[in-house]
């Protein structure tokens, strides 16, 4: 059963509508407008109806660049799961030549770090314990120099500019 997810736009599966009342103090009660009486605002939002979320087409082939399976997270410290620049922008782009990047960014205008990871880096690493940074380095895990961070509910074309 889906359900709704809050703090990012990943939307629930259902239509969903509801009802949620805001006590405001009385300087913004002014400004609200005549309809709220009391301190109480009511706000409604209506029933929508929200797309299912995309799955990756089983078509789809591995990239070359994960095609090694080394020792895995278990056995790799943390600090040796880093991955360059460069293989950032490799990895997007194999996700951006799938349709599954093509449905999800068609289905909400842009594709978030939520999409990325149900559609491309679980299928892509599930069952191997290892993930996308160690499969791109197998050989010879990198040790991380910095660490990036960026909202997981926001373009991650973006995130790569």
């Amino acid at each position: 059963e889906a359900r709704a997810r809050c703090g990012h736009d990943d939307p629930p599966v259902r239509s969903w509508s509801k009802s949620r009342h805001v006590r405001m103090p009385s300087e913004e009660l002014a400004s609200a407008g005549p309809a709220v009486g009391g301190g109480l605002l009511t706000r409604r939002w209506t029933s929508r109806t929200l797309p299912a979320p995309q799955k990756r087409a089983a078509s789809e082939a591995l990239p070359a660049c994960l095609a090694e399976v080394g020792e895995g997270n278990r056995r790799v410290p943390p600090q040796k799961w880093g991955m360059t620049i460069e293989q950032w922008f490799q990895f997007l782009g194999e996700c951006r030549r799938t349709k599954s990047w093509e449905a999800a960014k068609h289905a909400k205008g842009y594709v978030n770090l939520y999409d990325v990871t149900r559609l491309f880096i679980v299928p892509w690493t599930r069952g191997t314990g290892s993930s996308v940074a160690l499969r791109m380095n197998a050989a010879a895990p990198r040790a991380a120099d910095v660490m990036v961070s960026h909202s997981w509910a926001e373009d991650i074309e973006e995130c790569a500019e």
